[in-house]
């Protein structure tokens, strides 16, 4: 898996990139991706994500609970909804501050995915070190996506059980 990061910092706002390239094709990814109940499968400071009405897509709410920085939870809210090119959720209760992830795919051949995840956070306080925070932040959001591609490779290729003999 080849990786990518840039961070930049202006007006107590933080963005940065992280570009991944998945080995399955924009719809699977998507699939999985976009059903934001997988998150904690993937996702380690994410301990459950419940969906708080049928809707999918965009418009559709989520609780998400999670175990970091300190365990608390927030409402996600699909704001963006393109299959298989695009997602948009946005956390805006979190204590921290308001968070968006912006996931681009974009196929590689037949069988890849270039996954970008575009992040925008507002701190609820100034961060005196912006860059130093950006950084952390997006290693942290860049082992999820390996672990995220370490499922997806695992649930295109399962391991059978030695039960099924």
């Amino acid at each position: 898996m080849r990786q990518h990061q840039q961070h930049t910092a202006s007006d107590n706002r933080i963005r940065f990139d992280v570009a991944v390239e998945m080995p399955a094709p924009p719809e699977v990814v998507f699939a999985y991706l976009s059903h934001l109940e997988n998150n904690p499968q993937w996702n380690w400071s994410v301990t459950a994500t419940t969906p708080l009405d049928d809707r999918r897509g965009r418009g559709a709410r989520y609780l998400q609970e999670y175990a970091w920085p300190r365990p608390g939870h927030d409402i996600l809210e699909v704001t963006a909804y393109d299959p298989p090119r695009l997602l948009e959720v946005v956390a805006k209760e979190r204590p921290e501050g308001a968070v968006s992830y912006r996931y681009h795919l974009a196929p590689m051949g037949t069988s890849s995915t270039r996954l970008e995840v575009s992040v925008e956070l507002e701190p609820t306080y100034p961060t005196t070190r912006p860059d130093m925070y950006a950084a952390r932040v997006s290693a942290a959001i860049a082992t999820n996506l390996h672990d995220l591609s370490a499922v997806i490779i695992e649930a295109r290729n399962p391991t059978p059980s030695p039960l099924a003999r």
